[in-house]
């Protein structure tokens, strides 16, 4: 029964991003000169996730496993072929929406980062495809700690809500700093990368909850998102 309801939540966060896309390109349509790029840029982010979380279901539910790739590594082994194939693209478009999440919020809204996330969530993202090729714990701890970089990105936000006057800026900001927060705790405990870690620690995983939870917290994540950044730039 769990399984069922874990694989309905999964394919519920594929429509859920769909959705934010066909809303993203609606906004789009209606917006401005000024702030068309910044909701182009989430339309691209939108595809992409739907695309590469789709492509993560077809290849657990229906290819692999759910702890496949997590057995491989403590086998001193990688998955092969379809699967690690399906993994890779996962990989690959999942951390190319993110890093076009991450330069556009620096290019239209942080815009004293010099891109310094942009480029660590790239990093991150290349490292991280690296495990899967070469699998060695230099990269793995590399990859661990650039993830924790970028949730500086939250911190920002919230220190701009901090320095705004109340308002709609100031209120989106704090959202958007929770969707961030929210959507990088379920990406990471949903990782294999995660199971690693609490094996390589001896810390207990509570796995049958963290498969039901991960979903959850990321249909969350994605609806703050959706909702801070229409209402960080309202419609003129």
């Amino acid at each position: 029964m769990s399984d069922s309801i874990e694989i309905s939540l999964w394919y519920i966060t594929v429509v859920i991003c769909f959705i934010m896309m066909i809303i993203f390109i609606i906004q789009y349509k209606k917006r401005d000169s000024l702030q068309r790029p910044f909701f182009l840029g989430l339309v691209m982010f939108s595809i992409c996730y739907t695309v590469a979380r789709l492509i993560e279901n077809i290849r657990r539910y229906q290819i692999g496993s759910y702890n496949d790739i997590f057995e491989a590594w403590v086998a001193g082994d990688q998955i092969t072929g379809l699967n690690f194939i399906l993994r890779f693209l996962y990989y690959f478009i999942a951390w190319i929406g993110i890093t076009i999440m991450f330069f556009n919020i620096e290019r239209h809204i942080l815009k004293n980062n010099k891109y310094f996330l942009t480029i660590v969530s790239a990093t991150e993202g290349t490292v991280s495809i690296i495990n899967y090729i070469n699998f060695n714990l230099i990269t793995f701890w590399l990859a661990a700690i650039l993830f924790f970089v970028v949730l500086f990105m939250p911190l920002m936000f919230l220190n701009l809500a901090r320095k705004t006057p109340a308002g709609s800026v100031r209120r989106a900001s704090i959202i958007i700093a929770i969707g961030i927060t929210l959507f990088a705790i379920g990406v990471m405990i949903d990782l294999p990368e995660f199971s690693y870690v609490n094996y390589l620690l001896g810390t207990l995983s509570l796995e049958e909850t963290i498969r039901l939870v991960a979903p959850i917290i990321i249909i969350t994540a994605l609806l703050l998102l959706n909702f801070g950044f229409r209402t960080f730039f309202p419609r003129k």
